[in-house]
């Protein structure tokens, strides 16, 4: 990877290979659009991706964590890190873009909300039953404490910039950011790197 700058706001999505991923993805697709990614965060602070890079994220895993893009997805990470892919608003001045980091940082340190994904899994059936999206189990999920990775990002954009990604921010999954980027509103965002941190 040459050295990429990133920006407070910038959103990255990862593919994992894992067991785990592949189930995230199952339950993100739909009749007629496989999910490619199966996790988001949101870039928390300016900077370059390195072993000296300042650039930050945070994230919703067992726990919600930030930290150094290089340390979370670079080559410290081990051999097995996802690809990413990073997208950035183009829309959006420094002033908010801070403001969506600092509300995605106020999560840090909450547990996860992992019985979310059995709503996302559910909704996955009946729309592969019913052959179109469905989102009938997923607008139960209101609870913001406990968040899961989509969840965390959606609102830091919501309250933050009053901007949503074509759903309810207690509905996203990483395939719904991936579909707006690359389908929806292309035109607003910029892809600034595809591939693995080396």
């Amino acid at each position: 990877m040459s050295v990429v700058e990133l920006q407070a706001g910038d959103v990255v999505l990862t593919r994992s290979d894992t067991l785990l991923g592949a189930a995230i993805r199952f339950a993100e697709g739909r009749p007629g659009d496989p999910a490619t990614y199966n996790h988001v965060g949101v870039v928390t602070s300016d900077g370059t991706v390195g072993p000296r890079g300042y650039a930050a994220m945070a994230e919703a895993l067992w726990r919600v964590r930030a930290g150094f893009v290089w340390y979370l997805y670079g080559p410290p990470a081990g051999a097995a890190r996802p690809s990413v892919a990073v997208w950035r608003p183009g829309f959006m001045d420094a002033r908010t873009r801070a403001r969506v980091a600092r509300i995605a940082l106020a999560h840090v340190g909450e547990r996860y909300g992992w019985w979310k994904l059995f709503a996302h899994l559910g909704d996955a059936a009946l729309s592969r039953l019913r052959r179109r999206d469905v989102r009938v189990l997923r607008r139960s999920l209101f609870a913001s404490s406990r968040p899961i990775c989509s969840y965390l990002v959606a609102d830091a954009f919501h309250r933050g910039a009053g901007y949503t990604f074509g759903v309810p921010p207690h509905t996203a999954s990483p395939d719904d950011f991936d579909d707006w980027f690359t389908r929806v509103r292309s035109r607003s965002w910029t892809l600034v790197y595809r591939g693995t941190i080396e």
